[in-house]
């Protein structure tokens, strides 16, 4: 019997989730100052990894009617995208035509092993905010830079195709595999294809895609005019973002939007150095989502 649990186990669990699972064993061991000064998001990697691991174990040995008596005990939140967690259904988000498109596209992206849910709320705020900036802005470009399997710039120019105007939409990203939260080790899930970009963008008419291989940089900026309306940064590359935040805000218009998706997953360090970035400057303000992402507009 142990035997045959073992071997289940060991089936259900990929290298990955044992590495991470051992990791986290190994993280009381470390020193106290190691474990807080890594980034928020290599933390959520080892426990994402460690929970589902632990997850997958105790649904292989508990009956079901005592998972049942501790899901309505513990009142665990039924639905979880990301970070949020919610008892409510939030229909807005699952509905129309926002849900057809992000669930289209999101299911393409390895990052997220077919749970189109964890992304669902982060899309739909990239969405509403690229809305806002394209009706208070009608001929202003847009910007996504960190790509990858561009979920989120393909869900914004499907839904705003009919709004725009030939608007530029630059895309940068060098599609390498390089993980940011691994000192630029080989991150397998990052698309290194951008055909499967154009692919899914061949149908939209009213945006003028510009491709940009090269990392987020001031020689990539260059190439990007000075009338940007909305801007997604999602590189996971902290020292480029913070470093060229300042040139982008110069380069956006009055009332634009720029996202930085990353900013809530680097460690608080990082957070008050974008911070401090931004206080400094009189013509932003900024809104922290529960999803992690800072918003700033351009005042």
């Amino acid at each position: 019997m142990i035997g045959k649990l073992m071997v289940r186990l060991l089936l259900i669990m990929n290298l990955s989730r044992i590495r991470a699972f051992v990791m986290i064993l190994n993280m009381f061991k470390k020193e106290k100052h190691e474990w807080e000064n890594m980034d928020y998001g290599h933390k959520q990697w080892y426990w994402k990894y460690f929970y589902m691991s632990l997850r997958k174990l105790l649904k292989l040995i508990t009956p079901k009617f005592i998972k049942t008596y501790i899901k309505r005990k513990m009142r665990f939140p039924q639905y979880n995208y990301g970070v949020v967690y919610s008892d409510a259904y939030l229909r807005k988000i699952h509905s129309e035509s926002f849900s057809k498109f992000h669930e289209k596209f999101s299911i393409k992206d390895n990052h997220l092993n077919s749970n189109i849910n964890v992304t669902r709320l982060r899309n739909y705020y990239n969405y509403t905010f690229s809305k806002l900036a394209i009706e208070i802005n009608p001929n202003g470009s847009f910007l996504s830079a960190g790509i990858s399997f561009g979920t989120s710039l393909k869900v914004i120019t499907h839904l705003l195709d009919e709004t725009a105007s030939g608007n530029p939409y630059y895309l940068i990203d060098p599609f390498k595999n390089i993980d940011p939260f691994s000192n630029n080790t080989q991150e397998m899930n990052y698309n290194i294809n951008p055909q499967l970009i154009k692919d899914d963008l061949k149908n939209i008419k009213n945006f003028s895609f510009i491709f940009i291989k090269e990392y987020l940089a001031s020689d990539s900026l260059k190439k990007i005019q000075n009338d940007l309306t909305f801007s997604h940064l999602n590189t996971g590359d902290f020292e480029a973002e913070r470093n060229n935040l300042n040139l982008i805000i110069n380069k956006t218009l009055k009332s634009g939007v720029i996202i930085l998706d990353y900013y809530g997953w680097y460690n608080e360090n990082k957070q008050l150095k974008i911070d401090n970035l931004l206080s400094a400057r009189k013509d932003v303000t900024t809104i922290f989502l529960p999803t992690l992402q800072l918003v700033i507009i351009k005042r």
